[in-house]
């Protein structure tokens, strides 16, 4: 059974691959959308590392930090860049996606609050000032 099928495009000498769904794909997903959503693992690696600080030097976690809080910034960047794109869009776009743009904003803002929080406590650990 086939839920998906892929359609390729040539356009201005790049080869594009869009999928497409089914009627039998739409089917699953409906049933898989009325679904409640499991809980997912939460494992992250950096707050592991931060839980385990005391193993290590303030300066490694710091770098751990500024290049993990970095990472998300540009995730940011480029969510807004799709929202300015979708409100200057000249066709209506669907709103569902632009929801799921907004919350990881919201979750990015929050991330680089608290790394913003962490590196200066750090920074004050690596001056040897209790946090």
């Amino acid at each position: 059974m086939r839920l998906t099928y892929c359609l390729q495009i040539c356009a201005g000498g790049r080869r594009k691959v869009t999928y497409a769904i089914t009627s039998q794909g739409r089917k699953h997903l409906a049933a898989w959308l009325k679904k409640p959503p499991e809980p997912g693992p939460r494992r992250d690696e950096l707050i592991l590392k931060i839980f385990f600080g005391s193993q290590t030097d303030p300066e490694t976690l710091i770098g751990h930090l500024k290049r993990h809080r970095d990472q998300v910034q540009a995730m940011m960047d480029q969510n807004r860049h799709w929202l300015v794109e979708a409100r200057n869009a000249t066709e209506p776009c669907s709103p569902y996606p632009l929801l799921t743009l907004r919350g990881g904003l919201a979750v990015g803002e929050a991330f680089v609050k608290w790394a913003d929080e962490t590196l200066a406590e750090l920074s004050r650990m690596r001056k040897g000032k209790s946090p």
